[in-house]
């Protein structure tokens, strides 16, 4: 069942809710710069494991990583 809710903009538990909602936003747009800078260097790295590998060893790559 749907709830509404309604709040004066200086009602504490509004503050609050605003507070965790920034904060969420902060900590995404965080992970997502993190995300960006790890995963290409972590495929990168792969990729230069890979072809060290010797010939004959079953490797496989994908591009989509």
């Amino acid at each position: 069942m749907p709830i509404q809710m309604w709040h004066t903009p200086d009602c504490p538990q509004y503050v609050i809710m605003q507070i965790n909602w920034e904060s969420g936003s902060r900590r995404v747009k965080e992970q997502d710069a993190w995300a960006k800078e790890v995963f290409p260097a972590a495929h990168a790295r792969l990729q230069q494991a890979t072809a060290a590998l010797p010939p004959g060893i079953a490797a496989h790559h994908s591009s989509t990583l």
